[in-house]
């Protein structure tokens, strides 16, 4: 199981606002996250339990190639605190979700902001066109270098019943989780995109909304054997409540 963007293009300025690169002490790049509020970010608890102090992490949002993070329109951030799912299980990935509070409220702007957290009873259809971003490996032989501009690629939402068939993913899904890919494969997310998002834009309500966190996959963009997300629905509340536990700011 890779702790994971493959078969993408290069994302435009302005593109994805809510994208995070978190950055580990001594590690550099190593996870993504998408911004929710303007201080607290969303990413994954395998990231975060394998860095715990809060101090070791450093978010850059605002950019959209890794080599212009010092200049503006980045902003660099702090974090002060991290809430990870107490119920995240690191051999099966099961509740793979965690929040990282800010020292300092970030500035939105043109280059920065937040995504709508769906509602709990959201249904993200299968076949539905949404995106992963990250600056993850863009194959998965273990020793590409992360791409310096950031990567997306458009891929579907699939069905948890098509994803646990016996020749796909079988008994190594849950309710938290969410299959989005190609059935042929080649686009996916890879190693280092962990905790980023998967986004779609709901024209019904004419918002991109946050259906998932980059979480797992055997391998990259193999055919059926699809990415695996956090399900965002299913920890909304969790999110929620997390945070007004610990920020008296968000009311």
């Amino acid at each position: 199981v890779e702790p994971r963007v493959m078969g993408g293009q290069d994302s435009q300025v302005g593109r994805f606002l809510w994208q995070v690169s978190l950055w580990a002490e001594g590690r550099g790049m190593t996870c993504g996250g998408s911004i929710i509020l303007k201080n607290w970010i969303l990413t994954a608890a395998h990231c975060t339990a394998a860095k715990p102090r809060a101090s070791s992490w450093t978010a850059y949002v605002g950019m959209s190639a890794l080599s212009l993070k010092d200049n503006s329109p980045a902003q660099k951030r702090e974090i002060s605190q991290i809430i990870q799912n107490s119920l995240y299980d690191d051999i099966t990935y099961d509740y793979d979700v965690s929040l990282m509070k800010l020292k300092s409220d970030l500035v939105f702007n043109d280059y920065v902001q937040p995504i709508c957290l769906p509602p709990p009873n959201h249904v993200f259809p299968s076949g539905m066109p949404c995106y992963v971003s990250g600056w993850g490996e863009l194959d998965d032989s273990g020793n590409s270098p992360h791409p310096d501009v950031l990567q997306h690629a458009q891929i579907d939402i699939i069905g948890n019943e098509t994803c646990s068939r016996p020749d796909w993913l079988q008994n190594l899904l849950t309710s938290r989780m969410l299959c989005a890919g190609k059935i042929e494969g080649k686009k996916d997310a890879c190693q280092g995109d962990s905790g980023g998002p998967l986004s779609c834009y709901v024209p019904d309500e004419g918002v991109w909304m946050l259906a998932g966190s980059v979480s797992w996959g055997i391998g990259c963009g193999q055919p059926k054997l699809p990415g695996v997300y956090a399900r965002m629905t299913f920890f909304t509340e969790w999110i929620w409540r997390s945070i007004a536990q610990n920020d008296q700011s968000v009311v």
